[in-house]
């Protein structure tokens, strides 16, 4: 079950990265600073399988690294990030994905895929719910992000840091 959440996870994360994507470099010298209608995050994405007779999640890796998603006021997304290659054993570059997004007070939506979320202002979680054909169980792939300053257009949503579950 583990191997097949594994591959299921990565398939989400690339859909994902095709409905959104990541780039657009922030502060420093000689780079451009943020601006207000920008809210960079950067982190990682875990994958966990979830046992329904307990009730009770278990970490099976972190899958996904190296993320970094530019959410524009606009309703776009950048998103950038490298995806472990369970076969291979290597990470591997997804390059940029450009897409669109749209928060409600319930979920995050990112092309066709919806995610629960969470965000205090600092720290921004992401959760998808995938399903394992193979077993007929299931998972999720939870992205933790963290940005530098909150951005007047993205909304807030408490419990903060709390990771969203699925009833």
């Amino acid at each position: 079950m583990k191997k097949g959440m594994k591959l299921i996870a990565v398939a989400a994360f690339v859909c994902a990265a095709l409905s959104c994507g990541q780039g657009i470099t922030s502060g420093g010298k000689g780079q451009t600073l943020p601006k207000e209608d920008e809210a960079v995050f950067t982190g990682s994405g875990i994958t966990f399988s979830y046992d329904k007779a307990t009730g009770k999640e278990t970490k099976l890796s972190d899958a996904i690294r190296n993320v970094r998603v530019v959410f524009k006021k606009d309703g776009s997304c950048i998103l950038n990030c490298e995806i472990y290659n369970i076969n291979k054993k290597l990470w591997v570059d997804m390059g940029e994905g450009i897409g669109t997004y749209n928060i409600s007070e319930a979920t995050a939506s990112f092309g066709l895929l919806d995610m629960k979320y969470s965000y205090d202002g600092m720290t921004l979680i992401l959760k998808q719910k995938i399903v394992d054909s193979m077993t007929t169980g299931y998972g999720y792939v939870t992205f933790v992000l963290s940005g530098r300053r909150k951005p007047s257009f993205f909304p807030l949503k408490l419990p903060a840091l709390s990771i969203p579950s699925f009833n």
